[in-house]
């Protein structure tokens, strides 16, 4: 169960990164480069570090602080740049086509996010 936990939080994790970076982009594109980014920070992230401490709960550990230290700092050098310029962030009013962008969201994520947690249990 704590590996799908893991898995998850790592597709999450993708997602953030991959709407960092293709902020222009559909939500379905976003949602394809997130998961390829969550799986491929998973399974190439540990290797080193389980070289270092062997493959066991520590190098997870590890690789979940350090996996989100990038995204952490982005976001927080983001708002002291808006902050110091009195700008506010652009924030989508439109909730029509947010909640849109939402239900198509998890209509992609939520199927193949499933099959996956069976196919690990």
């Amino acid at each position: 169960m704590v590996g799908v936990i893991v898995y998850i939080y790592f597709l999450v994790l993708g997602f953030l990164y991959a709407d960092l970076l293709f902020k222009d982009k559909a939500i379905f594109t976003k949602a394809w480069i997130g998961g390829i980014f969550g799986n491929l920070i998973l399974m190439a992230g540990i290797v080193p570090l389980s070289f270092v401490c062997g493959f066991n709960i520590i190098s997870h550990l590890l690789l979940i602080v350090i996996a989100a230290l990038p995204y952490v700092i982005v976001s927080i050098r983001k708002k002291e740049l808006c902050i110091i310029q009195n700008k506010k962030l652009a924030v989508n009013t439109d909730l029509k086509g947010g909640e849109m962008n939402l239900k198509l969201f998890l209509c992609l994520v939520l199927p193949v996010a499933a099959v996956i947690c069976i196919l690990m249990f």
